[in-house]
């Protein structure tokens, strides 16, 4: 068995921390949306943020969404009522394929694995969810694998984002990691660079142990009964959902 199906057994007892921040809400937006009390609003430099936690047993129940047909935004997803929350998933190309390697209920849907994407989101088949480098995964014994990066804390808590690069614009960023204790930490920013969010992240956030960096841009979204940001009216290939009651 490799440490990427392990997930459930790496980090036994350990509280979940999910963090989310929302895009670019309407004054509108704002009145309408009260946060509850398991919810921490946050302001990082300028930044507004939420901040939820779950319990160990909450680390269950997470799949991958395919959305191969275009049928599904993360709202229509979220309306099921079959989910406490639905967020963007990896990149997709122009036709609508995933980018990288894509493994969805031990199927293969892409096997071409990208350079540039240095992490994998592991689900095991009890829906426990782990983020490792792509090094270090089992690609033949994985359920459920999404490519995705590059790391913006790499594993062993160093920043990930090492130079500015040409291509790094500010954008909306979707975001999913551990900390060194094991919480899972799920961030939902508004336009920065990633060469900046790293920073922001390994000073504000030192208990990161590792930050994958998911599609974001127009494609960022994260849908709840208490927040719904970013872009959840567009369709992307896949999602990241976890399961009601779980």
């Amino acid at each position: 068995m490799t440490n990427s199906m392990r997930c459930c057994l790496k980090w036994p007892h350990i509280p979940i921390i999910l963090l989310f921040f929302p895009i670019a809400f309407s004054q509108e937006q704002q009145k309408q949306q009260a946060v509850p009390s398991h919810f921490q609003e946050l302001n990082l430099k300028g930044v507004h943020g939420y901040k939820l936690v779950l319990k160990p047993h909450e680390n269950s129940g997470f799949a991958f969404m395919d959305n191969s047909r275009k049928q599904h935004t993360a709202i229509s997803i979220w309306d099921s009522g079959l989910y406490s929350f639905v967020l963007n998933g990896g990149y997709f190309e122009k036709d609508f394929s995933s980018e990288g390697f894509y493994k969805l209920n031990g199927i293969m849907i892409q096997k071409k694995i990208r350079p540039e994407r240095s992490g994998m989101l592991i689900i095991a088949p009890d829906g426990c969810l782990s983020i490792e480098h792509r090094e270090d995964v089992d690609l033949n014994e994985a359920y459920s694998v999404l490519q995705s990066g590059p790391f913006v804390i790499d594993p062993g808590g160093k920043i990930g984002i090492y130079g500015r690069a040409p291509s790094d614009e500010p954008a909306n960023r979707t975001l999913i990691g551990m900390a060194w204790n094991g919480d899972i930490i799920i961030l939902v920013f508004e336009k920065v660079r990633l060469f900046d969010l790293a920073r922001l992240i390994h000073f504000q956030f030192p208990e990161i142990e590792r930050l994958l960096n998911l599609d974001g841009g127009p494609s960022t979204a994260l849908v709840s009964k208490a927040v719904r940001v970013g872009h959840p009216q567009t369709r992307v290939r896949n999602y990241i959902v976890k399961t009601q009651h779980q």
